[in-house]
């Protein structure tokens, strides 16, 4: 994206009504534009050009409206939402109308920019730049294009048509690395619209750390090496803007340029942890060091506790400034934070703790440096006071002692995550049963939870509600695999875009948007009913689903001691044990042994112990049964093991308040094949067209699948 020429023409106070709305107030009428658009040009030091194009700005909603397809913008949610009309909620004066022209293809392209020239924000001027980096700090000594490609082989199956993450991480490849503008400093964009229109929107800076920490995952689960020279070069920028422990913003993009913002920074860190992990290349740890020094000078220290200004940002001169991102609510710096909802996305704790937090957990475990371990006890000290947890008193207990979440749904689940982290670095049992009891709590909460379908169900809570339940489970606190299986197979797959038949009708079926098309396939949406989203791929739900992906596929099958333990019924190929799926067609689960001398196999809740038929080589076997495990021993490479069980059939009811009706929903064993009622609204991106799921026989094919040497933590 070019770099965008915006100016300030003219103000709408030559309407002859202007009022304030409560609803969806008239668009501007076709003798207003023409009014407005001979004032509008009038510039003879600075003469349009026939790519730029005349929009409207309502700063006080934060509201664009593009008469070119005549259609209001607004900012919902975390994303740019646009209509014919605004909802209720939002209140906007055409008093205040600003009529500005941008050769950007929608108005929300230029937001921050148009944020700091128009919205009376004052901050205050650095009177400096960034200093230099420190000399050793040397992205020549991290970057290496041959280490960033995964070591391994590929391996011919053929094997069940049926759900195979390592497919879908393969569709996330095409977002992942296409998400991202070279002539922007890389930034990626906010979100991708294929509706009426189709066109990306942003541009945020923020989330490129969050791109290239979820890369290295996607690359291990499919061996592609898509736009790896793209990779390398937007490190490459990014190591550049790294000084005196902080990351500085090289552009307007979400935060002004030439600031630097704690939590993002920390998503920098934890990236460099990421790529520690693929590479090993110890100077990776140099970079994380130096971020966490700059945590510590940035943290507000109150008694035990620390934070740092909600969605604030410092300058090189010391001076803290507000994101361009929009409007502070309900918090006053430099104030210590009350409750979750200050700031402006209502996102104190995970803004907080997540990414600074969860870095420097990682770097206490690495390095041993106990500094990084007291500014994460602090931060979370800070998170655990009542104001940022549900209360519970009438029910004769503190909801702040038993991880009671209230507020953002993604932020809570995210908070505990990384409170998760700093248990298991420290030893707590107390704060594990926090985040125990907090997870329970938030499934309990789901509409359908063994669908994971939470109302306004936002691909990154699902994502990081399975990667949750896989560190509950590999800790030892609870057994919620059958969690993890149910979440990934239904909701979180479907709010996956990958029907490109959907994706090109929903575009107008015109070719010409193929190629954009392809670039963001593979996204992440919201769910804004159970069947149905808008389409629009979300850029921060676009990189953590793939994270989530990843702990899922990783949990599929473990190796250790030559004992291979299969936890879910999903299909794997790896260097120790494939497993191949039939369900939900079929009852049938293939594993073919490779090095394992014993396999511990998982068996789900759903499934009665007393149906299973199990075979090695074919011959029939009485595996030793440990509760829901069964114990193959013996084992020789090239062994197979089959396992055979009825597929329950079973239909729930569910009332869902969103649509004022019951839900009908059929399973097969933990799949979703059917939904009624269901949208049939042309508008949206429909889901679970699962009629094929209900055939008795799964369809077979032949793929190749990438067999990583070594697969990547778990951060």
């Amino acid at each position: 994206m070019r770099n965008k020429s915006i100016r300030l023409l003219s103000v709408g106070l030559a309407l002859l009504f202007s009022f304030l709305t409560t609803h969806a107030f008239d668009v501007p009428n076709k003798k207003d534009l023409v009014r407005d658009r001979k004032a509008i040009y009038v510039d003879d030091s600075n003469p349009r050009t026939d790519q730029q194009r005349a929009f409207f700005y309502y700063p006080d909603a934060r509201v664009y409206f593009d008469p070119n397809i005549r259609e209001f913008f607004w900012f919902e949610g975390g994303i740019w939402v646009n209509g014919p009309a605004l909802p209720k909620s939002i209140v906007a004066s055409d008093l205040t109308r600003i009529a500005f022209e941008s050769d950007a293809e929608r108005p929300q392209m230029v937001d921050s920019k148009i944020q700091a020239a128009f919205s009376g924000d004052k901050r205050p001027a650095a009177s400096k730049l960034p200093p230099p980096r420190e000399a050793s700090l040397d992205p020549r000594k991290v970057l290496d294009k041959e280490s960033m490609k995964i070591r391994g082989t590929w391996e011919e199956v053929v094997w069940p048509d049926t759900l195979d993450l390592a497919d879908r991480a393969d569709y996330a490849m095409h977002i992942l690395t296409e998400n991202f503008d070279p002539t922007c400093a890389y930034s990626n964009y906010a979100g991708f619209r294929f509706g009426q229109s189709v066109y990306p929107y942003g541009p945020l800076w923020n989330h490129v750390p969050n791109y290239l920490f979820t890369i290295p995952y996607a690359r291990v689960m499919t061996g592609s090496e898509l736009n790896i020279d793209r990779e390398y070069s937007v490190m490459e920028l990014g190591l550049n803007q790294i000084s005196d422990g902080m990351v500085w913003w090289p552009i307007d993009a979400g935060e002004a340029k030439n600031t630097s913002c704690p939590s993002w920074t920390g998503a920098w860190a934890l990236c460099f942890l990421n790529w520690y992990e693929r590479d090993k290349n110890p100077a990776w740890l140099d970079w994380v060091g130096s971020l966490c020094k700059g945590f510590d000078k940035l943290a507000f220290k109150v008694e035990d506790r620390a934070y740092f200004p909600p969605e604030y940002d410092i300058t090189p001169d010391g001076n803290w400034v507000f994101t361009l991102r929009g409007k502070v609510r309900g918090y006053q710096f430099p104030d210590e934070p009350v409750n979750d909802g200050q700031g402006m996305e209502g996102l104190v704790k995970m803004m907080t703790l997540c990414g600074a937090g969860e870095a420097m957990v990682g770097y206490y475990k690495r390095t041993g440096d106990k500094k990084a371990l007291d500014l994460t006890q602090r931060l979370v000290r800070f998170c655990l006071r009542p104001g940022f947890w549900s209360d519970t008193s009438a029910q004769g207990f503190a909801g702040s002692e038993h991880g009671m979440h209230y507020g953002h749904g993604y932020g809570s689940v995210h908070s505990y995550c990384a409170m998760f982290d700093l248990a298991m670095a420290e030893g707590n049992d107390w704060l594990k049963q926090f985040v125990r009891e907090g997870y329970a709590e938030f499934a309990h909460d789901a509409l359908v939870p063994r669908m994971g379908y939470w109302i306004g169900s936002e691909s990154c809570m699902q994502a990081y509600l399975a990667i949750l339940a896989v560190k509950l489970s590999d800790a030892g606190l609870a057994d919620l695999w059958d969690d993890v299986e149910a979440i990934t197979r239904n909701q979180f797959a479907e709010q996956q875009f990958v029907a490109m038949n959907q994706m090109r009708r929903l575009a107008g079926n015109n070719p010409k948007n193929d190629a954009m098309l392809e670039r963001f396939v593979g996204g992440f949406g919201v769910g804004i009913e159970m069947t149905a989203m808008e389409p629009e791929a979300a850029g921060c739900c676009s990189y953590s689903g793939p994270k989530g992906l990843y702990y899922a596929w990783h949990g599929i099958t473990r190796f250790e001691r030559g004992v291979a333990t299969v936890n879910m019924f999903l299909n794997r190929v790896s260097p120790w044990m494939n497993v191949a799926s039939w369900l939900p067609y079929e009852g049938k689960v293939v594993l073919t042994n490779k090095q394992a001398h014993t396999a511990n196999v998982r068996i789900p809740g759903w499934l009665d112990m007393d149906d299973l038929k199990c075979a090695i080589n074919g011959q029939p076997v009485q595996p030793a049964r440990v509760g829901r495990h069964l114990i193959f021993r013996l084992l020789k490479a090239g062994d197979t093991i089959q396992l055979d069980f009825p597929v329950p059939e079973m239909t729930d009811r569910y009332y869902d308040c969103r649509i004022k009706a019951t839900r009908t929903i059929h399973f097969r064993g933990n799949t979703v094949v059917e939904i009624q009622p269901r949208s049939l609204d042309s508008k949206l991106y429909l889901m679970y067209q699962r009629e094929h799921m209900k055939a008795t026989k799964a369809p077979m094919h032949r793929v190749k699948r990438f067999v990583a040497d070594e697969t990547m933590l778990l951060q």
